[in-house]
């Protein structure tokens, strides 16, 4: 399967919150839109330092081992507050800042909430056929 490509906007979670609560101007909710790889094989949403610094988000103080496709192993810096949308679908998520690559890499966290799934014979991300209007959640 050859990479699945998509445009994701993310958005500052707390500045939708100060907007809500009236203490800043709507039109001041920092956001970004760029293309993402969809990655099967990762667990949490990545963004490179450009995305979490134009959003203005703040480290959480944790810290996770990031494995990676050659196998080298990093300490990478988590951020929270990050509200990721995709196909009109949306999730609050934690996100690894990555500092080396430039590209946003969404992970099974993410396309869990979104209730989303790679169709691996077409090569394209689609909403899960059970809930196609809506994610849907399972709860056992």
């Amino acid at each position: 399967m050859g990479k699945v490509i998509v445009k994701v906007k993310l958005t500052n979670f707390i500045d939708i919150e100060n907007a809500e609560n009236g203490i800043i101007e709507k039109d001041k909710v920092r956001c970004t839109e760029d293309e993402a790889i969809i990655d099967t094989g990762a667990t949490m949403l990545t963004i490179p330092k450009r995305h979490f610094e134009a959003l203005g988000l703040r480290y959480s103080g944790s810290e996770v081992t990031a494995t990676y496709a050659n196998s080298q192993k990093a300490r990478r810096k988590i951020a929270r507050g990050v509200l990721i949308e995709i196909m009109g679908r949306e999730a609050e998520v934690e996100c690894i800042v990555e500092e080396k690559y430039d590209k946003i890499l969404v992970g099974q966290i993410s396309l869990e909430y979104m209730d989303l799934h790679v169709d691996c014979k077409a090569g394209k991300l689609m909403p899960n056929p059970l809930s196609p209007d809506m994610p849907l959640i399972e709860i056992l």
